[in-house]
């Protein structure tokens, strides 16, 4: 399984969760800014999928794995998309 420490992310993948893990590589590594909201749509479906398919059987490490690269999707959400847009900035 991918690890998501404060190191960064390294290679050590286990099967089934590389999915997942791929695909929230590619929104981290995303340098498009036209093509990221649909990277970071696609690692949070394939996240969601994963436990879907699981469920309680989710191994405690791929959780706080999980867990890591949610908190990292809403940093990209926040900081290079500029999410949430509520419309609120277009009031004068």
């Amino acid at each position: 399984m991918t690890s998501y420490g404060e190191e960064g992310l390294s290679r050590k993948f286990m099967e089934p969760a590389t999915t997942w893990q791929k695909a929230l590589e590619e929104a981290i590594n995303e340098t498009d800014p036209a093509k990221l909201p649909d990277k970071v749509m696609a690692a949070e479906s394939a996240m969601f999928n994963r436990i879907i398919e699981v469920g309680s059987d989710l191994p405690e490490d791929e959780l706080q794995a999980m867990k890591r690269g949610a908190t990292e999707l809403r940093k990209i959400q926040i900081e290079r998309l500029h999410w949430p847009k509520t419309g609120l900035d277009q009031v004068n």
